[in-house]
């Protein structure tokens, strides 16, 4: 295949938490042994842009190198970056990269928040009435963006086409978070220019979180209007757990997944969903034929993306 020219690649990481480890080390020595007695060598893995900035160094990637620290938005909101900054010429080719591992300071921080599970035994129940809260879970993941005539040209057939995306702010998202989820999934709709009907499947976010289950379910059942009974919904933090940055790619590969195979898996846990209207994959793979999927994500702190991915 063509080989990509520095000057013409871009990265954009998806991180939050990376970094934390690192910092929480540094902290930790310093409060101990001093001030003077901290490696200095260490200062530069202290933030978060630090693995994009190794891996931008390691693919010589010199058209930008970005870092979006948005928790489970940052991913799709990097392939929205992404797209704009390819379609302005800014470079030919993005490399889009979501990576989240677990850290015992995050662990605790988000349990004393409240919002980690009650019952670790049992499993996730996304959009369930008796959900209490998410696990967290682990993932990697890296999309290449480009033009479909460049991919088309360096011999690279194109697996899927970002059509579309909306992003908006809740800044109550108990109050108005409903309103925030459906006018992010409208403008994604939209942009796709797509109609509520086209949509053949929802990837959602949702991962037992007690406020954005129901910010979700709620935002998607009134984007899709009539037709939100129509679109089978599947939620793959079930079975994978809350992956955070990385999260919105895994949703983005479950949805290809689904859309290219024709069957979708249940949403483990779920028994009674809290808010109806929904076609909820509940208990057994349904069959799905589809060419347009919405992929959904809203944060703690009340942030909303929706993105449309489509079959190539």
């Amino acid at each position: 295949s063509e080989e990509i020219a520095p000057e013409h690649l871009g990265l954009i990481a998806a991180v939050t938490f990376s970094h934390f480890k690192t910092l929480m080390q540094y902290d930790r020595e310093v409060l101990i042994s001093g001030v003077h007695m901290a490696n200095p060598v260490f200062t530069p893995y202290m933030i978060n842009s630090s693995l994009g900035s190794q891996v931008a160094l390691t693919l010589q990637a010199r058209a930008f190198n970005i870092t979006l620290s948005n928790d489970v938005c940052s991913s799709l909101d990097g392939l929205r970056v992404g797209c704009q900054l390819i379609r302005s010429g800014r470079a030919r080719v993005c490399l889009v990269v979501g990576a989240f591992a677990l850290y015992f300071s995050v662990m605790l921080s988000m349990e004393r928040a409240g919002l980690l599970a009650k019952d670790s035994d049992k499993s996730l129940a996304p959009f369930d009435r008796q959900r209490s809260g998410t696990m967290l879970g682990e993932a990697s993941l890296a999309f290449v963006l480009e033009g479909s005539g460049d991919a088309i040209r360096r011999g690279a057939a194109p697996i899927a086409i970002l059509s579309g995306h909306g992003t908006t702010f809740a800044a109550d998202p108990g109050r108005n978070g409903e309103d925030a989820m459906k006018q992010a999934c409208k403008e994604a709709i939209a942009n796709a220019g797509l109609e509520p009907r086209d949509i053949g499947l929802v990837s959602s976010g949702a991962s037992g979180s007690v406020i954005g289950d129901r910010m979700e379910a709620s935002g998607i059942m009134a984007a899709l209007g009539k037709t939100a009974a129509s679109a089978p919904v599947i939620a793959v933090k079930s079975a994978l757990g809350e992956t955070v940055d990385a999260s919105g790619l895994v949703q983005i590969l479950a949805a290809l997944a689904v859309m290219k195979e024709g069957r979708a898996p249940p949403i483990l846990g779920l028994r009674e969903p809290e808010v109806a209207g929904l076609q909820y994959v509940m208990s057994e793979p349904v069959h799905v034929q589809a060419r347009h999927g919405l992929v959904t994500s809203v944060s703690p702190t009340g942030s909303c993306s929706a993105l449309v991915v489509s079959l190539a």
